[in-house]
This record gives C-alpha cells, sequence and structure tokens, in this order.
C-alpha cells in the first residue's frame, strides 16, 4: 500500500535471534523526501551484527513521526550460520562468478580460490 510520507520520521531497526531474544536495535532520526521518490535509501551503512547460533535472525524496522505514530513496518529474515575456518576444508567449487561474493568470502576465509563450474559441465553434472 502506498504511503504518502515526507519530512522528518524516526527509523528503528532491531534483529530478533532464532530463540526469540531482541538483539541489537538502531535508532536514526531519517528524512523522507516524498513525492516521486521510491525506494529512498534511509540508512546507509548499517551494521547489525549475527552473534550467537546458527539459524533464522529476523531483521524489523518501523518507521514513526514526529509524534511517535506508527507509520510503516516490515521485516525480513536472515540465515546466520556460525563457522570457523577451519571447518571450510578440502576444496570448493561454485556455480558462478570469480568476483561473487561466496567466491571472496571463501577465498579470504581459507586462502584457497574455489573452482568455477561451467555451464556444460554443470548439465552434465544434473543430467540436463
Amino acid at each position: 500500500m502506498k504511503k504518502n510520507l515526507s519530512g522528518k520520521y524516526r527509523l528503528s531497526v532491531s534483529v530478533c535471534t532464532p530463540d526469540g531474544k531482541e538483539g541489537k536495535h538502531i535508532e536514526k532520526e531519517v528524512h523522507i523526501t516524498g513525492g516521486d521518490c521510491f525506494g529512498q535509501l534511509l540508512l546507509e551503512n548499517c551494521q547489525l551484527a549475527i552473534e550467537g547460533a546458527s539459524g533464522l535472525y529476523q531483521v524489523k524496522a518501523q518507521l514513526r513521526n514526529t509524534s511517535g505514530h506508527l507509520c510503516a513496518e516490515g521485516k525480513d529474515e536472515v540465515l546466520g550460520i556460525y563457522w570457523d575456518e577451519k571447518q571450510l576444508k578440502g576444496k570448493g567449487a561454485l556455480y558462478g562468478t570469480p568476483d561473487d561474493p561466496v567466491a571472496t568470502f571463501y577465498q579470504k576465509a581459507t586462502g584457497c580460490e574455489t573452482s568455477l563450474l561451467s555451464v556444460r559441465i554443470w548439465r552434465n553434472w544434473t543430467g540436463l
């Protein structure tokens, strides 16, 4: 549903752990342009630590006006995985590109590069 919001608002972002505990919470005053602006970025470089057990973490956001009235809210889920670089043994393979974020992460964590699967190999492997 479209809401015609503009002006000063308070953005609240929080993380809920897989076991339901409230995690880190950030609040910041934001300015909404309104009008024909769609998908305005309200908060940049926000880092919410995913710490503890592996599982689905819920990220919730609320937008309130200056009188505290809730104007908009939303949520999404992030899969958090507890890992240790010692657990990333062996050689990895990736169906993607050399600059893929997963390949970059794997290389930084282990010092090893992943092999890239080609479409031809993938089709042979899956029987397509």
